[in-house]
């Protein structure tokens, strides 16, 4: 079956990709889209966000349950490779051992650009901008906010590490608060959120919840 008329003016995409230098944001979107729908038209890639076949860009307000549970999943993979330089099978491998359970189909639809393929395989870029809730302690209180990068993702992980120490006598609660008490995350919204520095509010937060034995960083919806 012969495929449609790319465009009005280009009668296929190799002649459209030619054309012109296809350096543009806008350029580079339709090759995008193109390698997921080859057989489609420009019209029909125009129409298309790009967040429908990159999940790693779309907002976690929009995302459906399976797709918000992927993308934690598919977050714990993306630190194994970071943190171990493991590949992404390895990774996924060893993600299944702290009891998760996600697929490479999954977790390459839920990276997406956070993802790049080499001749030796699948590796994790240094940075990302995947949205994910997350808890924080701030001013007093527990918060759950929308994290909009992998920055702020490391930064909270290191607070939550640090704060262990600070309550089990690891860290001097001085060093502590210099670690911490300039920090700022910017969140998903444009929020701008402190992080506590006080052990006597920390343990206030955590003695809020004695049944909470395992505190967890992610949020829920």
């Amino acid at each position: 079956m012969p495929r449609p008329v790319f465009s009005a003016q280009f009668r296929t995409y190799g002649e459209w990709l030619k054309a012109d230098d296809r350096t543009s944001k806008y350029a580079q979107e339709i090759i995008r889209k193109h390698k997921v729908f080859p057989d489609r038209n420009l019209k029909f890639l125009n129409s298309l966000k790009i967040s429908d076949i990159d999940l790693s860009l779309k907002p976690v307000s929009a995302l459906t349950e399976k797709e918000f549970t992927e993308r934690g999943e598919s977050l714990k993979v993306l630190k194994i490779m970071r943190n171990e330089g493991l590949t992404l099978s390895k990774s996924i491998e060893k993600a299944k051992e702290y009891g998760y359970n996600p697929s490479e189909k999954s977790v390459r639809k839920s990276l997406g650009n956070a993802l790049y393929k080499t001749g030796k395989g699948w590796k994790a870029r240094k940075t990302d901008r995947i949205e994910v809730r997350m808890n924080i302690y701030s001013n007093g209180k527990e918060e759950t906010i929308t994290v909009a990068n992998s920055k702020d993702r490391t930064l909270i992980g290191n607070y939550f590490n640090d704060v262990k120490k600070v309550l089990h006598g690891q860290l001097d609660e001085k060093a502590f608060k210099k670690l911490y008490k300039r920090k700022v995350i910017v969140d998903a919204k444009g929020n701008k959120w402190s992080l506590e520095t006080s052990r006597k509010d920390i343990e206030k937060i955590e003695t809020a919840n004695p049944n909470d034995v395992y505190r967890v960083i992610y949020g829920t919806r």
